[in-house]
């Protein structure tokens, strides 16, 4: 058989059938039956309208119901039963730019000024020979003692023993041990490797795959972020976890996304 027979998985000369053809360059008329029930399921005020920034989409149909199947996807990959961090925790935090149509110019640089930025904690597990284990990540809207204490007393064992930087914020967390590694004449990533290792693979991944990530949805891709890492040496059953994850969470809608309520 000549390759030049084969045409989108039909042998010969058959033509793709119209219904077909036209639904996957998203230009199906609202006769055809399957192009019809698409139309009735994101039809209303929901499905015009993208996750990201909740501009008007231009897409089509099918786009919107994959970005709903993603976030569905996203939703599942947070156990609600997963056990906290234990033993040794090291701790930190960063910030990360955001993607805005309205990116102020006078934005500062360095500092703690939230003005175009994102702050997201990590906490990373580690073994007794200190290599990483488990991670826990969470979008912040500032470093103060009472935003970084409730994340300890969320991800981390009151048992287990934190090591953080100098930062006053993390001071005398009410349930842990802590260890204070002061940043002087150093760089950080030197005191705090592994945890900075995972803000590395954090931004990379999110300004090569994504180009940037908008900060209404970014505790959306933390969550996918932890899911991959922790589960990075047992890429087959993550799937199975996924799947299993999901079946026990209620119904969402496409509009629960939106608004921040799923």
């Amino acid at each position: 058989m000549r390759t030049a027979d084969i045409r989108d998985g039909w042998h010969g000369n058959a033509q793709q059938p119209f219904a077909v053809a036209n639904l996957v360059s998203c230009r199906a008329h609202h006769h055809q039956p399957f192009q019809r029930h698409v139309s009735a399921a994101t039809s209303g005020a929901t499905w015009p309208w993208q996750l990201q920034d909740g501009s008007p989409s231009s897409l089509g149909p099918m786009a919107l119901l994959g970005d709903l199947l993603l976030q569905k996807l996203r939703r599942s990959m947070v156990n609600p039963d997963r056990n906290p961090l234990k033993d040794l925790v090291e701790i930190d935090e960063t910030e990360m730019p955001f993607r805005s149509r309205h990116d102020p110019e006078d934005r500062p640089k360095g500092g703690r000024s939230p003005v175009g930025k994102m702050f997201v904690v990590c906490a990373v597990e580690l073994s007794s020979d200190g290599h990483p284990r488990r991670i826990r990540m969470k979008h912040i809207p500032d470093g103060a003692s009472k935003t970084l204490h409730g994340f300890i007393g969320q991800a981390v064992e009151p048992s287990a023993h934190i090591i953080t930087d100098g930062w006053l914020g993390y001071e005398n967390p009410p349930a842990n041990t802590h260890e204070a590694k002061v940043v002087s004449g150093k760089k950080a990533h030197d005191i705090l490797h592994w945890v900075h290792r995972v803000f590395s693979n954090l931004k990379t991944w999110a300004k090569g795959v994504f180009h940037g990530l908008r900060k209404c949805h970014l505790q959306r891709y933390l969550d996918e972020f932890v899911f991959r890492w922790n589960r990075r040496r047992h890429m087959r059953s993550a799937f199975d976890t996924l799947l299993g994850i999901g079946v026990g969470l209620g119904p969402a809608t496409y509009r629960d996304f939106v608004e921040q309520r799923a």
